[in-house]
């Protein structure tokens, strides 16, 4: 649900860095599949996350998770229209 990087990455940085990966294995990084953008990526003890948007059965448990276990992030989601 999660890609992660080494390093405290903006948006650009973080994308540079997987698309350069996804290369390297003749694939294409489709940034818009991911929460990626300034604001949505999430930092935290010397890494950079982007948490999927292709939401599935296990989403809503994995954000309530992260919810409970960040609750000073102030972290929220809602279903879209």
């Amino acid at each position: 649900m999660f890609r992660s990087a080494n390093g405290e990455l903006s948006e650009d940085q973080f994308a540079l860095q997987f698309k350069a990966e996804a290369a390297g294995r003749d694939k294409a990084f489709d940034g818009i599949r991911n929460f990626c953008s300034e604001g949505e990526l999430i930092i935290h003890g010397g890494k950079t996350y982007a948490f999927t948007n292709q939401w599935g059965p296990r989403t809503q448990k994995a954000m309530d998770q992260l919810i409970a276990a960040f609750p000073a992030c102030a972290i929220s989601y809602r279903q879209s229209e």
